[in-house]
């Protein structure tokens, strides 16, 4: 090798340089084909020794004369050995503090330059940032968890490499470990807690090394502690309803084929084509689920219907609502077992209502085969105009109007078409997709006036799920008196307790949810001064909602009340009992608040209604309905002295074409073949205003309740009937089976109140104050 200073060449185990002194380091010398070199970073380390050539001269001066002497005893001690006073101008600076060394060793002389002092130190700093890399090393596979602890749900299926944030190794290199044995965690690092309550530290380690790598603990939590959190989660004021994009660009359609053509047998299947066969209307019988979502470019809600065959519980239709005020906004995709769309049809209605699959209803169909849009038709005044892809869609029939091919089209009107395709294909997967998979919520709605109907701010609500006594969630009323609780979709029954500094406070029970609710209203909550030793005589008069008697309806003589404390309270401690006489009539002597009046009687079905003790309320009806058969169902509406008519209105399932293409119950048209009747048409406030389904089938019934009195005045927007505690009841042959009250302190004259479908209530609360071309609603009576 060669010395890296000099280029003198020394042997392979030479310590110093032989020629210049300099201290040999052979980690920085480089081999060439015909002699060593200096490696590039002693380019550095020299511009750093000249750099220091101050200090050293000072140390030259000092060290010639020991130079001298050590350089003559060398000479006699190694006879042989020449020193050539040529090279003695070479050994300056760096050169002669190695000499130095090399006679300092001889000498026993221990001598450290600057120079040496600058690599030494180099040589620590580079030690130190070895061992601060290999600990930054050591620190990156250090594996961190979102959080220390994790709370799940019992039953729920936990994957471990999920939990790490922003891991840095693989999951197929790491090791899973339980604190607890009868907890295992599978091979796919996946782990279920069984038990409530189960506290489970989990530990990660690096498979190759078995070094622990991290740890968490996971907890599990009960269905009611799970169902808290979600509650509190969903009302904190930071989670937000999801939103859908409807028209975002994810989805391309299909390479266009002018071969393919429209199956119409699923569409053909699910709805009501022919109103005298039962092969078609299936949709009627399917399963029906509701979520809400926000339309992410108008903000608006959007209602889903979801619409489930109950067989093979595929989605075969989603209906979309989305109220723009004046209007609703309707779209109905059809989807085949594949998941794939097959139909579309957008249309805008003042109103919900039901109607016979025509060809001539005003909107836009969009006709689909393997995501081609094949047909696209437009209807408008009556009139009908059909774009098509090809011969074979032009030629399958159905078609009525102008039919064009896309080959007829100019340029431009292609683009168009290729744009609407493009649009429409996305918001019917866009649908599909981010529907069903959106977690589902509903909305426990309701207000609180005060004794006299006003509008009551900052009364405080408690949600309480029924059966347990921690708190879930607590809010105030707004200037409106409304307050707004969401919850998760499901099965769960509820219970809600109102309050106010001075006011009795007042609890509501059996507040009952399930996946066909996204808005449940409440019977509206009075709160009443609380004043001690204050009580009102309030005197009820009971009668039956079916049978009249002479200018009313027959009394209930006999008949038996119970009374209980809150609203809907069924089967809590009795606060009093009662006889009518025979008139049907029972006074009561109550405390200020709000009480549930159950109404017995041999040959009539049980019912209960809510009154309060108040002031200017002193006399009350109440009606209930006689014994039912299995396939009757009664509807009774009852409301307060303001509006003076309001109308039931029931729309049934198809039988023959009628004029507006639905069978209509109502005033204008009081009974039908089916045994469909309007048994009561009260217009002079409090009702009863009954209907009866004499034979209940498997279609679609829907009913709703019109403010006849504003409607007929063109009052649209008047807050009467909200403010009327109207209420409607239902009956069958297992008693009163709901109740559904008015949406309160809102403008509307048309409530929508739910719907039947394969013999099943499905509550729709909607609220409308657009009548337009509807003239049932205002037609004079």
């Amino acid at each position: 090798m060669f010395c890296y200073n000099c280029g003198e060449k020394l042997s392979d185990d030479a310590k110093f340089c032989t020629k210049c002194g300099k201290k040999v380091r052979k980690e920085n010398i480089v081999e060439t084909s015909d002699k060593t070199v200096p490696h590039e970073s002693h380019v550095v380390q020299k511009n750093n020794e000249e750099n220091s050539q101050e200090a050293i001269q000072q140390d030259i001066k000092q060290q010639e004369v020991i130079q001298q002497d050590v350089m003559q005893q060398e000479v006699v001690q190694q006879e042989g050995i020449k020193t050539s006073k040529k090279r003695l101008p070479i050994i300056v600076g760096a050169g002669v503090l190695g000499l130095f060394l090399v006679i300092g060793g001889i000498l026993g002389i221990k001598y450290v330059s600057s120079t040496e002092k600058l690599s030494e130190e180099a040589v620590a700093t580079d030690e130190k940032k070895t061992e601060a890399e290999a600990a930054a090393k050591k620190e990156t596979t250090k594996l961190i968890f979102d959080t220390e602890r994790y709370e799940v749900a019992v039953g729920e299926k936990i994957e471990l490499y999920a939990l790490l944030k922003s891991p840095n190794i693989q999951q197929d290199q790491l090791t899973w470990e339980s604190s607890d044995p009868s907890v295992v965690i599978d091979g796919a690092g996946c782990l279920t807690l069984e038990q409530p309550n189960m506290e489970v530290t989990i530990t990660v380690k690096d498979k190759k090394t078995g070094d622990q790598l991290g740890s968490c603990i996971i907890y599990s939590l009960s269905e009611i502690e799970c169902l808290i959190k979600q509650i509190q989660a969903l009302n904190d004021g930071t989670a937000q309803m999801e939103e859908i994009h409807l028209y975002e660009e994810n989805y391309l359609p299909a390479e266009r084929n002018k071969q393919f053509k429209w199956d119409q047998t699923l569409f053909y299947t699910l709805e009501d084509i022919n109103p005298d066969s039962a092969e078609d209307g299936m949709i009627n019988g399917y399963d029906l689920e509701k979520k809400q979502l926000i339309n992410g470019d108008t903000k608006a809600k959007i209602e889903y219907e979801i619409y489930r065959n109950p067989t093979s519980g595929k989605v075969n239709k989603i209906v979309s609502i989305e109220d723009k005020g004046d209007y609703l906004e309707i779209t109905e995709y059809y989807y085949t077992d594949d998941g794939k769309v097959s139909f579309i049809f957008a249309k805008q209605d003042i109103n919900y209502i039901p109607s016979y699959a025509t060809p001539n209803v005003s909107g836009e169909r969009y006709y689909f085969c393997q995501d081609v849009m094949v047909k696209w038709r437009t209807v408008a005044d009556g009139k009908q105009v059909n774009y098509v892809v090809g011969d074979q869609e032009k030629n399958r029939g159905g078609n009525a109007g102008q039919v064009i091919t896309f080959d007829e089209l100019s340029t431009e009107k292609q683009s168009y078409y290729d744009a609407k395709e493009k649009k429409m294909i996305n918001a019917a997967y866009n649908t599909y997709n981010f529907v069903l998979s959106a977690k589902g919520t509903s909305e426990i709605v309701g207000y609180v006036n005060d004794q006299y109907g006003n509008a009551m701010s900052g009364a405080k609500v408690q949600l309480f799920i029924e059966g347990e006594e921690p708190m879930v969630y607590q809010c105030t009323t707004g200037t409106d008196g409304l307050y707004s609780i969401m919850v998760p979709s499901g099965g769960h029954n509820y219970r809600i307790l109102v309050s106010k500094d001075g006011y009795v406070e007042t609890t509501l029970y059996q507040i009952s949810l399930n996946t066909q609710l996204v808005g449940v209203y409440q019977e509206t909550v009075y709160l009443v001064p609380q004043m001690t030793g204050q009580t009102y005589n309030i005197r009820l008069a009971l009668c039956d909602a079916f049978n009249s008697y002479g200018d009313g309806m027959m009394p209930l003589g006999g008949a038996m009340i119970n009374v209980r404390k809150g609203i809907n309270n069924k089967s809590g401690e009795i606060y009093l009992s009662s006889q009518a006489d025979s008139y049907g009539e029972v006074g009561m002597n109550l405390e200020p608040g709000s009480y549930t009046v159950e109404i017995s009687k041999a040959g009539y079905i049980v019912s209960y209604y809510t009154i309060v003790a108040r002031q200017n309320d002193d006399f009350i009806q109440m009606n209930t309905s006689p014994i039912l058969n299995d396939d009757e169902v009664r509807i009774v509406l009852t409301w307060g002295s303001i509006p003076s008519d309001l109308d039931s209105h029931l729309f049934t399932p198809y039988s023959s074409v009628s004029e507006d293409t639905t069978y209509h119950i109502w005033y204008g048209n009081t009974h039908d073949a089916n045994g469909n009747n309007l048994d009561v048409d009260d217009t002079t406030s409090y009702g009863p205003e009954t209907m009866t389904i004499n034979h209940i089938g498997n279609g679609l019934y829907k009913y709703y309740v019109a403010d006849y009195t504003n409607c007929s005045a063109n009052n649209t927007q008047s807050y009467d009937m909200s403010l009327s505690g109207a209420r409607v009841s239902v009956y069958t042959k297992d008693g009163l089976v709901q109740t559904f009250y008015v949406p309160s302190n809102r403008p509307g004259v048309i409530w929508e109140v739910f719907e039947i479908r394969n013999k099943r209530i499905i509550p729709l609360q909607r609220y409308y104050y657009n009548i337009a071309e509807k003239t049932w609603w205002n037609n004079e009576k």
